[in-house]
């Protein structure tokens, strides 16, 4: 991982095109290396709201991703618990 790390901040340094090559425009959003600070400002962290609909779509997505973790987790204390011997 941390290979790609290092090539991949190579690469950035040598070059903006190879990014574009590596990674499409449309993969970010529209952003790429000549976006600026005020475009990041404006499309992402101050963006307008989407609206009720999407804004629950998107907190119910990330309930069940939780959610899902949570019994996962508990699953698999629960077997651990279980598989131990009891004195």
């Amino acid at each position: 991982m941390l290979l790609g790390v290092v090539v991949g901040f190579m690469l950035t340094v040598a070059g903006r095109n190879l990014v574009q090559r590596i990674r499409s425009i449309r993969m970010s959003g529209g952003r790429g290396p000549t976006s600026t600070r005020a475009d990041l400002y404006n499309r992402e962290i101050f963006a307008p709201w989407p609206g009720a609909i999407e804004s629950f779509g998107i907190f119910a997505g990330v309930l069940f991703n939780h959610n899902t973790l949570v019994g996962i987790m508990t699953f698999g204390l629960g077997m651990g618990s279980a598989s131990r011997p009891s004195c």
